[in-house]
């Protein structure tokens, strides 16, 4: 390892890194897999790019890895974490150092932490063959030199411009993860008729309706996505789609383009080579609600063909949008350096080839979706340090969705107040029931939903 200061900051670089400076400027380039450890100073400011963006007193950092028994917690890229965009202010100097890198379209995997290391914070960026730039720039407080740096326009993203023309999402769970549903026999799919006139009558046209559980419980049974026999089938659904459009309304489906329910594994045996393995050559397994899912490769063509094939059959019952999840919301899992967005992003891609328009659960700059939801949870963090959801460490600071610009934005209408200086016509607000709460449709669905079309105006 090497140790150099920059702007009173200390780094620690793996022996393949080599810095260049030039006047306020470095640059980072390193060959193959590298560590970089910067110490951080305390009552200092930390941006890092969970999701939204977080910004963090570094003081906090030791006291929150302590408080959750953890000696680092992590996310990583391109999932948990949005950009490679890091941000050090130092109150002392009136400085911020910017430590950003261009967007990797192949979206191999990197590991960004924060660490105690004998009760100090630490910042570990862990790569392959990166490059990353340093740059300092002057101001009293963080958010003036973040203004400095957007106005100079040096972050480009590769994300093509983006029409909208949804004002409102609603969204309705028709299983619980149970399997149980509110939705008596012989109404079945017609209850999406009755949500979609009510849509109308409020807030007009042109609006989404985003069904989920639509194929029984909630979390199941993925791959597989055949409208419940429960409530009339395909041909029901398909009937209820032609009234949601007849409303004037667009219909989303939900689709999960991670997990796979592995009690489906032998009638799709082609797909064992899809399944993500650990270092043991055993299958990585993830557990929601008892139920075990294998964790499935995107760099698999054969699991990548089938969701496709699973789109377009969505197609064929009117469906306008897919809901691909857990892009960019869960752990991209694998050795450091291993390709891992490239396969997403060639899915979202072929989907809509399909004439099919695409959203995902958090943001990020490699995935060219048609929307993205700014997702406002609760703090998470796994056993092993990573961060599932929320902002533990600090607050969101929406940077991210400034530096992506002219991109579409799904937030929830209880945060929408939080968003300042996003195009309102860039933004869908999610009339959620209760925020951070699955929309299931129950005995007092459509009472609560009436009330919250109405709060939108």
């Amino acid at each position: 390892m090497k140790d150099y200061q920059i702007l009173n900051y200390d780094f620690e670089l793996s022996n393949n890194i080599n810095l260049l400076q030039l006047d306020n400027n470095w640059l980072l380039q390193s060959n193959g897999l590298s560590k970089l450890y910067i110490n951080l100073h305390p009552f200092n400011q930390l941006f890092w790019p969970n999701r939204e963006g977080e910004l963090i007193f570094t003081n906090n950092i030791v006291k929150v890895l302590n408080e959750n028994k953890l000696r680092a917690s992590s996310i990583c890229y391109p999932s948990t974490a949005s950009m490679n965009l890091f941000i050090l202010f130092n109150k002392n100097l009136c400085e911020s150092l910017f430590i950003f890198s261009k967007a990797d379209k192949e979206g191999k995997i990197a590991l960004f932490s924060l660490l105690n290391k004998n009760d100090n914070p630490y910042l570990l960026i862990e790569g392959s063959s990166f490059e990353f730039k340093l740059l300092a720039i002057e101001g009293k407080s963080i958010e003036e030199t973040i203004e400095k740096f957007i106005q100079a326009n040096l972050y480009q993203t590769i994300l093509s411009k983006r029409n909208n023309s949804a004002k409102y999402q609603v969204q309705v769970g028709l299983f619980s993860p149970y399997g149980k549903t509110n939705i008596l026999k012989e109404k079945g799919f017609d209850v999406l008729k009755d949500i979609s006139a009510l849509m109308k009558e409020y807030i007009k046209d042109n609006n989404i309706l985003h069904i989920f559980a639509y194929h029984g419980s909630h979390d199941s049974k993925y791959p597989n996505y055949l409208p419940s026999e429960l409530l009339g089938g395909s041909e029901k659904l398909k009937k209820a789609i032609i009234e949601i459009h007849k409303n004037k309304q667009k219909c989303s489906l939900y689709m999960n383009a991670r997990l796979f329910d592995s009690s489906l594994l032998d009638e799709y045996r082609y797909l064992e080579n899809s399944i993500v393995r650990d270092e043991n050559n055993k299958y990585v397994v993830e557990t929601y609600y008892d139920r075990d899912f294998y964790v499935m490769n995107p760099r698999s063509e054969e699991w990548r063909n089938l969701l496709v094939k699973k789109a377009a059959y969505l197609k064929t019952l009117g469906c306008d949008i897919i809901q691909l999840d857990q892009v960019a919301g869960r752990a991209a899992i694998g050795p450091i350096g291993t390709k891992w967005g490239s396969g997403y992003r060639s899915l979202i891609k072929d989907i809509q080839s399909l004439d099919l328009e695409v959203w995902i659960q958090g943001i990020n700059e490699i995935y060219q979706a048609n929307r993205f939801e700014l997702c406002f949870r609760y703090p998470n963090i796994l056993e092993d340090g990573t961060i599932r959801g929320g902002y533990p460490f600090g607050h969101r600071y929406p940077l991210v969705p400034k530096l992506l610009e002219n991109q579409n934005f799904i937030i929830p209408m209880s945060s929408k107040s939080l968003i300042e200086n996003i195009d309102r016509n860039l933004i869908t607000i999610d009339l959620e029931n209760e925020a951070g709460q699955l929309s299931l449709y129950s005995k007092s669905y459509m009472n609560n939903l009436e009330n919250n079309l109405k709060k939108s105006f």
